[in-house]
């Protein structure tokens, strides 16, 4: 069983609370090079088109754009590693 297929057995995109406390931000700029969490390295990004899939942060902001169109220098709590076999 995918990772995917976990998580939507436990929660659905319209039952996932997005009150997050105050000065809390679900996504941010990170540094660039770090190589580590960010949209270039998530499973969600699609470098094509350039544009997040991910259904949460969809969600949240309302498409699928990230700031200046970096993908080295943004990152979400719901980052997924592209490494990790994901369905869609």
């Amino acid at each position: 069983m995918k990772v995917e297929d976990i998580r939507k057995l436990f929660f659905k995109p319209e039952e996932v609370s997005f009150n997050f406390p105050a000065g809390f931000e679900p996504a941010k700029s990170v540094p660039e090079g770090d190589a580590g969490i960010m949209c270039a390295t998530c499973s969600k990004w699609n470098a094509d088109t350039k544009l997040c899939e991910g259904q949460y942060y969809i969600k949240w902001k309302g498409d699928g754009k990230i700031p200046d169109n970096n993908p080295n220098q943004y990152a979400c709590v719901w980052w997924v590693d592209k490494r990790i076999k994901q369905t869609k």
